[in-house]
């Protein structure tokens, strides 16, 4: 049964989905197969959740060791595409391990992130990084400019994920990459709604679509299992936040790797 409101990527009708408790939290697009929440997580909300305590904001930075390992494998993964020298992008670049990694690799790094605790903790301890508050559409970027974007995990926060890929296009320089990493659409009516932290959720062909429309060619697609230590090992906030994913065996990531033609 259609709710009446439309697709904000192609215009058709949205059908409503069901979680575990039966509750309308999903959206799918009846036509391009995007699914997003019903009710958007706005700029202020993520904003307020991740700088003032959240469980994922607060054990960030003590997980740093693992997040380096996961940061070293993405970028070896990158530069199997692109080598340095060249400038980097990082969309969503939270405490700026990745960056700080690509650093050390000759990368010039740049960043941007909606928090003001990740951005004043990378002024305090990454000197070779320049990083701002804001969004992928802060005017102090230079278009034409990058040779790679990164967009890991970030993309399903916002609430127009077309309009933040067009504008990636523009901010890179002709036949430069983006990679992304986001979760997979897969059986996503069986996760409970408090578990359902981004706006949008992508599935191979949906995501190639967008990409399409912002003007990017596709040069890889993969679908990995999800690595579900993303905070402090076995603190008891991340043993709350991960058990009742990693009851779903097939919880997924989707890996995308796009050039500007």
């Amino acid at each position: 049964m259609s709710n009446g409101m439309k697709c904000r990527q192609c215009g058709m009708t949205l059908i409503p989905l069901t979680t575990a408790e039966s509750d309308i939290v999903l959206l799918k697009c009846e036509s391009c197969g995007l699914i997003r929440l019903r009710d958007f997580l706005h700029k202020h909300h993520l904003r307020t959740s991740w700088d003032h305590g959240g469980i994922y904001n607060e054990s960030y930075v003590e997980g740093e060791n693992w997040r380096r390992t996961v940061a070293i494998t993405l970028l070896n993964w990158l530069q199997s595409h692109v080598k340095p020298p060249g400038s980097i992008l990082d969309v969503g670049c939270a405490a700026g391990f990745f960056l700080d990694e690509a650093l050390s690799h000759g990368w010039e790094c740049w960043g941007i992130d909606l928090s003001e605790v990740f951005i004043q903790y990378i002024g305090s301890r990454f000197s070779g990084i320049k990083a701002y508050q804001g969004d992928i559409r802060d005017q102090r970027l230079p278009e034409g400019f990058f040779n790679v974007i990164t967009c890991f995990d970030t993309l399903g926060y916002t609430t127009d994920p077309l309009g933040v890929l067009k504008r990636a296009y523009a901010l890179l320089s002709d036949g430069g990459y983006l990679f992304m990493s986001n979760l997979y659409a897969n059986r996503l009516i069986r996760l409970r709604k408090e578990l359902l932290t981004f706006n949008y959720y992508f599935d191979k062909y949906c995501l190639q679509q967008l990409l399409l429309r912002a003007g990017f060619l596709e040069v890889e697609s993969r679908i990995t299992a999800k690595n579900l230590n993303t905070s402090k090992k076995y603190s008891w906030p991340w043993w709350r936040m991960s058990l009742p994913i990693m009851n779903m065996w097939d919880t997924k990531m989707l890996f995308s790797v796009a050039q500007k033609s």
